[in-house]
C-alpha cells in the first residue's frame, strides 16, 4: 500500500459530494456514472473506492496518466479523468515516475505512480476508440480541470468575508 492517497477523497467536479446510493437524496446529481449501477459504473465505483481505501489501483492499468499531471481511471474501454487538488484552486501537475531510484512508494508494484495530494476530483469521462486518447478528450480534461480549480479559487466576495 502507498500510504500517499490512504483514504482520499474522491469529488465530482465543482461539488461538496458525498457518496450514497441512488435513494439517499444527498448531494448532486451531476452524472449518470454517480447514480446509473450499470455494470461499468459499478467497476469504476469499486476502482475509484480501491484507490481511495488503499492508495493503488485496483489492478494493471486501472489507472493511467494522460497528460500534464491529468490521469485516467480506466475499465474496459471507458475512461474517467482525474486530479488532485489542494480543495482551493490549487494544482500541481503530478506527473508519473519513470526511474525506480525515483519511486516515492518503491516497495509497491505501482512504483510509477507518484503520491498525491489528499483530494482528488475526477473529470471528463469517454469511451476509448483507439489505443491512443483523442485529442478532443485530452483537451476537455484539461478544459474540466481549469473550470474546477476556477471553481475552487475565492471569489474577490469571499475574501471580503
Amino acid at each position: 500500500m502507498t500510504a500517499q492517497s490512504a483514504r482520499t477523497e474522491v469529488h465530482p467536479p465543482g461539488s461538496s459530494w458525498t457518496p450514497c446510493g441512488p435513494d439517499c437524496g444527498v448531494g448532486p446529481k451531476r452524472t449518470n456514472l454517480w447514480t446509473n449501477r450499470s455494470a461499468t459504473t459499478t467497476g469504476f465505483l469499486n476502482a475509484i473506492g480501491h484507490w481511495a481505501n488503499t492508495g493503488e489501483p485496483i489492478y494493471r492499468d486501472a489507472v493511467k496518466s494522460l497528460e500534464n499531471g491529468v490521469w485516467e481511471f480506466r475499465h474496459g474501454d471507458k475512461s474517467l479523468t482525474f486530479l488532485d487538488t489542494d480543495g482551493k484552486g490549487g494544482y500541481t501537475a503530478k506527473l508519473p515516475i519513470r526511474r525506480y531510484s525515483d519511486a516515492e512508494a518503491p516497495d509497491s508494484q505501482f512504483w510509477p505512480i507518484p503520491y498525491f495530494d489528499r483530494l482528488i476530483r475526477v473529470g471528463h469521462a469517454f469511451t476509448k476508440v483507439s489505443q491512443k486518447t483523442l485529442k478532443h478528450d485530452l483537451s476537455e480534461s484539461q478544459n474540466v480541470r481549469e473550470e474546477d480549480l476556477d471553481y475552487d479559487r475565492p471569489t474577490r466576495s469571499d475574501v471580503d468575508r
